[in-house]
């Protein structure tokens, strides 16, 4: 068949103009690229004339040029190779002219499956393997995803105008499967892992990675006994703690360590490609599995709605889907430009120290966080808001890099009128209950049979911080010594404890990471709460601190002698409960309530969701409450005690917590400034 059998769409009208796209850097590929340009648009010249011979032979030309770089390419790198897949992405729409658009479709998800399955590999080395592999954000760009949402979201944007409305919502469908690939992030990792342990397939994953980290004997003569460590001190990354914590023994008291680590990364990377040509699929079992678009209609109830945001390469896209209608729209401005207003509105919510936010007073600044707050509702949501979700009750949110720092809550679907009480602007969350999905396949979850227990509460608050201070090695300005005391966090849990037949407090003395160990081993019955009302400090925003964490009771000073942490279930009972310690908790609870500062932050651009709260569903959590700021002490306990009022066993946490906003916004003042309200997030399963 002729590429002229198939007819074609030109989606390249509606995607990247020449001059902004990507050029590799990779001579070879961008030398081939170079030559494709030369001949592309005499090709699109030939079809705007209607000159059907001149078309074709150009076709044939990009077709010769096509078939044999890819020959050349897939000899020298290999048909599972980054450079493949770049070059499969950066070629998409010279395959549509050369052969049609189903060829161009099923290169660009290739190149996209390539650049997932790499993503997979760099966070297997991250997670189970000695050393950094691959580097920065090596192994999490989405050049591939970029190219595979230009162009179905483009095709589908064509054929909508020329009144192809089948062509429009299958290359719609395609561009939504597609744009879960983005969900890579810590949190979308950790309730993966939980979806894959209830589905039984996390056993493969495990059998995998015990068969190949005991085939990497580099790594397992490393082994040594483990010495006490400060992370303050020593400044481990993540990655050399979770080596310290697997391995035992410091990396650099290993004579050779560094000889020993390249060949380890070397031979783990030639098992995990012979691992791909078998077809062992890592991606499925480290990220989301994406949902078909019609699956995820079907599963909507009424008055719900899930709104998606991926980038490409020059635009945001926007995708609705409710339970009768799916559509999406573009920005206007470019990922960049969008990107910089939500960091801008979020850094308007100024704070003075940790979980004592205090709300703006400056008219100037309030001026601008208010034009921001509609600016971009106006660039991501106006266009189809009215039509599809003024009348929706419920949204789930499906976000990535600099948007994943953003609550919706905090948008105004109208201008702000000057004078007017913040209280009395359109805000968000007037109009709905939000909900974030790090993973779309969390709509598909089954509801947890209903237990005749009652749900269990476990509420940790007030920690003693200074409690260790005179003790030999103990210095005053380390952490948590340092923290100002949280006397009202008491008053917080016992609150919330109430509704709860028998609650499990740990305050004070007992506010330690070693009580709150026992204590989560005896919460295995019917699901449950978990509450922390306390100091967070999320990853890098305090100086020595290169991990995120809980501030609590400490029970062992720091110069405390050689113990084992498997004696501690994988916790240093210190009073700094860091988030890589928190992943090795292990709790049956459906909402952990994160009352402290900062618990969703990632340092990570690409990774979305994260800090405290990822490590929370990493522990087994179905859902967490965080914060995207360091929130005001006062307004934390109003909020979660408004919550445990409305929903005394937290039902349904996302409309209990929209109704205890609305209700502390009411009260108008200081309380009705977003700095105040809007800093919780509800992250995990709806």
């Amino acid at each position: 068949m002729s590429a002229l059998a198939d007819p074609q769409t030109d989606a390249h009208r509606h995607a990247p103009a020449p001059a902004v796209l990507f050029k590799p850097d990779r001579p070879d590929i961008s030398a081939a690229l170079d030559k494709l340009w030369e001949v592309y648009p005499r090709w699109i010249d030939a079809r705007s004339a209607g000159q059907t011979a001149a078309m074709e032979a150009e076709a044939k030309e990009l077709a010769h040029l096509l078939d044999g770089y890819t020959g050349d390419f897939t000899a020298r790198y290999g048909s599972h190779s980054r450079e493949i897949g770049l070059f499969l992405s950066e070629t998409v729409f010279f395959r549509e002219a050369a052969y049609g658009r189903i060829d161009a479709l099923l290169a660009a998800v290739r190149a996209a499956d390539i650049e997932r399955l790499f993503s997979a590999r760099t966070e297997f080395f991250r997670t189970y393997a000695v050393g950094d592999g691959p580097k920065g954000h090596e192994g999490r760009d989405i050049n591939a995803l970029h190219w595979l949402m230009a162009y179905t979201l483009g095709l589908a944007r064509l054929a909508r105008a020329e009144g192809d409305r089948a062509t429009s919502f299958q290359s719609m469908a395609a561009g939504f499967e597609g744009a879960q690939y983005a969900l890579i992030g810590e949190a979308s990792q950790a309730v993966t892992a939980r979806l894959r342990a209830e589905q039984g397939l996390n056993t493969t994953l495990r059998r995998h990675e015990n068969a190949m980290l005991t085939r990497i004997d580099p790594l397992r003569r490393m082994s040594a006994p483990l010495e006490p460590f400060d992370v303050f001190e020593q400044h481990l990354t993540r990655d050399q703690i979770r080596a310290e914590r697997r391995f035992g023994g410091y990396l650099d008291q290993v004579d050779g360590t560094s000889a020993e680590l390249d060949a380890s990364r070397a031979f783990t990377e030639a098992l995990l490609a012979e691992d791909a040509a078998r077809g062992f699929d890592l991606g499925d079992l480290i990220f989301p599995q994406p949902v078909p678009l019609t699956v995820v209609m079907d599963t909507l109830g009424p008055g719900e709605a899930l709104m998606m945001f991926v980038r490409d390469k020059v635009r945001y896209s926007v995708i609705i889907v409710s339970a009768d209608v799916a559509d999406f729209w573009r920005s206007e401005s470019s990922p960049a430009e969008v990107a910089d207003m939500a960091k801008a509105l979020r850094a308007g919510m100024k704070s003075t120290q940790l979980r004592a936010a205090a709300p703006l007073d400056s008219a100037d600044d309030d001026v601008q966080m208010l034009e921001l707050a509609h600016t971009l509702f106006s660039e991501l949501l106006e266009p189809g808001y009215e039509a599809y979700l003024s009348d929706i009750d419920k949204v789930h949110v499906v976000a990535s890099d600099a948007l994943a720092g953003l609550p919706f809550e905090m948008l105004l679907s109208a201008p702000a009128k000057e004078g007017l009480p913040m209280e009395n602007h359109d805000w968000l969350v007037k109009r709905h209950a939000f909900q974030v999905l790090p993973s779309v396949e969390l709509l598909l979850e089954p509801e947890r049979p209903q237990s005749d227990a009652p749900p269990e509460y476990l509420g940790v608050g007030d920690p003693d911080y200074v409690s260790l201070l005179g003790e030999p090695g103990v210095d005053a300005t380390m952490m948590p010594y340092a923290m100002t005391a949280l006397p009202e966090t008491a008053a917080e849990v016992r609150d919330v404890s109430a509704a709860f037949a028998a609650p499990r407090l740990l305050t004070g003395a007992t506010a330690n990471e070693l009580e709150l160990s026992k204590a989560l081993q005896i919460v295995t019955g019917a699901p449950g709460v978990v509450h922390f009302a306390t100091h967070g400090v999320a990853a890098g925003e305090l100086t020595r601190n290169n991990a995120a964490f809980l501030a609590m009771t400490p029970y062992l000073p720091p110069d405390t002698g050689p113990i084992s942490l498997g004696y501690w279930d994988g916790i240093y009972p210190d009073g700094v409960l860091y988030d890589y310690e928190i992943r090795t908790l292990r709790m049956n609870a459906d909402l952990v309530i994160l009352s402290a500062c900062n618990s969703v932050v990632d340092p990570d651009p690409l990774a979305g969701y994260g800090g405290l709260s990822a490590a929370f569903l990493w522990a087994g959590a179905r859902r967490v409450m965080g914060s995207h700021w360091p929130v005001n002490s006062r307004a934390a306990v109003e909020i979660v005690t408004g919550m445990a009022a409305r929903d005394p066993q937290f039902r349904d946490p996302a409309q209990a917590l929209r109704g205890a906003v609305l209700e502390v916004m009411a009260q108008g003042g200081a309380k009705a400034h977003p700095a105040y309200w809007a800093p919780f997030s509800l992250i995990g399963a709806p």
